[in-house]
Parts: C-alpha cells; sequence; structure tokens
C-alpha cells in the first residue's frame, strides 16, 4: 500500500489540504488492513488534516474507526442497501454538507496556487481553495 500512495503522489497531494474525503463501497475490518482509504487516512492524519470516509455501508464499530474522524454512510439515512442502491441520490442529498467536517473547518496556509487550484487527482469538478 505504502508503494502505491507513494507512486500516486498522495503527500504532495496533501500538502495545503483542510479536509481529505475519500471511501468506498463498504467500510470494513478489511478496509483498515491495507485498502487504499485507509492509507489515504493514515498519510493524512500524520499531517493533522481531518478524515472523512463516505461509503455506502459502514460495519465498523466505533472503537476501531481510526484513522477516520467521521464516517458517512447510505445505510444511516437508507437501512436498507437495495434502496440505496437504487435511489442514491436521495441518500446522500439527506446528508447537510455540514455533517461531513468531523470539526469546524481550520484555516491552514494556502498554496502558491491560490484559491481555485482543481484538486489533483480528482474524478469530478472538485476544486481545492
Amino acid at each position: 500500500m505504502q508503494t502505491f500512495l507513494d507512486l500516486a503522489g498522495v503527500d504532495d497531494l496533501l500538502e495545503g489540504t483542510d479536509l481529505v474525503v475519500t471511501g468506498e463501497g463498504k467500510l470494513d475490518e478489511q478496509t483498515l488492513r491495507g485498502k487504499a482509504p485507509a492509507g489515504v487516512a493514515g498519510r493524512a492524519a500524520e499531517r493533522g488534516i481531518p478524515v472523512v470516509a463516505v461509503c455506502g455501508q459502514n460495519t465498523l464499530p466505533p472503537s476501531t474507526r481510526h484513522p477516520f474522524q467521521r464516517i458517512v454512510a447510505m445505510t444511516d439515512v437508507e437501512p436498507d442497501v437495495r434502496s440505496c442502491l437504487r435511489n442514491p441520490c436521495r441518500c446522500w442529498s439527506a446528508w447537510p454538507a455540514s455533517a461531513c467536517w468531523p470539526d469546524p473547518p481550520r484555516r491552514r496556509a494556502r498554496s502558491p496556487a491560490g484559491r481555485g487550484e482543481r484538486a489533483r487527482g480528482s474524478r469530478g469538478g472538485g476544486v481545492r481553495p
């Protein structure tokens, strides 16, 4: 896992980051044993960056949720997994944006690139301020 994170340039991507959002379909004990979300979260935790995990279903007990400060699961809104798969937009739209912040956002030094820089490695239209 560490080699993959190094090859992907995760350390560079974390530079100047205020919050990391990562995830997978199901967060479970296997997630913590070498899957990418836990690897990215561990690197972020080393830098004091909070991490939110977004998933379809979470089966991690509260005592083993580190390195994630917050876990947002579709099944917290709709317990039926099949219903979540049929209507993902309905499930996600039920979450207010504030539910994703582990704590109030803290101010960090900005990168020289400035505001509006597209987050490297992102798949969508996300921007990194």
